[in-house]
């Protein structure tokens, strides 16, 4: 991943910083506060049956630098940055888009109700025929069946999974 300051997420989310310097580095983003290390940004997320604002400390005191917060919390850890949001998930698409927009990489994306998992794997056996560097991806791989189907297309293929 390409490093960015906070200067750049700040920007890039419509964030207001809460605390914090503005030229830290980030080199990783994640919501899972168990698996935080040094350089990298937590983003709470509110799912069904646990809200990420809740570990913010956690995942701050596992190594996160600082995080996005739709729900201010009521102390600050000194030397970590607070970014408020109005929204986590639209933040994290915001930086999502942003971040996209940094590379000239182009991308196909397959929709449809059948046939998604075997276009997939053909495109992707065609490009790499090519010369093309391919990396494959599903929104769908949670299902075992799709997974493993994507699997024995990316080894054919020769292409990164």
């Amino acid at each position: 991943m390409r490093p960015f300051t906070l200067t750049e997420l700040v920007s890039a989310v419509n964030g207001t910083l809460l605390q914090g310097t503005e030229g830290t580095v980030l080199t990783g983003v994640g919501s899972d506060s168990r698996q935080m290390a040094p350089g990298m940004l937590f983003v709470p997320v509110a799912g069904e049956h646990a809200d990420g604002h809740r570990f913010i400390d956690m995942a701050l005191e596992n190594g996160a630098e600082g995080c996005l917060c739709q729900q201010v919390p009521e102390h600050f850890l000194p030397g970590k940055f607070y970014v408020e949001v109005t929204d986590t998930r639209l933040a994290l698409k915001k930086l999502a888009s942003w971040y996209r927009g940094l590379f000239r990489i182009p991308f196909i994306q397959i929709t449809g109700s059948v046939g998604k998992t075997t276009t997939i794997g053909k495109l992707s056996a065609r490009l790499k025929g090519e010369g093309k560097r391919v990396l494959m991806a599903a929104a769908d791989t949670f299902r075992a069946a799709a997974a493993d189907q994507l699997e024995i297309w990316a080894e054919r293929a020769g292409c990164e999974l």
